[in-house]
């Protein structure tokens, strides 16, 4: 089910993903590469995943940073072409 609450929540761990990989999702809006259009469809494979609560753990686990996200990551991809423009 679809609720705002956890769009925020989803939105709010792609960007943490963001930080944690070196791929910072509000540096790469700004440089504009990444459109609006490219964080809502990131959004919402994210808010698709079922992987919310192990994203949420590999995240605290890995607050010292990674050199990549998690295989199950929906936004792998997003995150390592980001990550290899910075």
């Amino acid at each position: 089910m679809f609720s705002f609450t956890k769009m925020d929540d989803r939105f709010e761990l792609m960007r943490r993903m963001g930080d944690t990989v070196g791929a910072p999702l509000d540096l790469a809006v700004a440089e504009g590469r990444l459109t609006g259009s490219g964080v809502r469809a990131a959004a919402y494979r994210c808010a698709m995943c079922r992987h919310g609560e192990d994203c949420a753990y590999w995240l605290e686990d890995h607050a010292d940073g990674a050199a990549h996200p998690p295989g199950y990551c929906r936004n792998r991809a997003l995150m390592e072409g980001l990550k290899a423009r910075t």
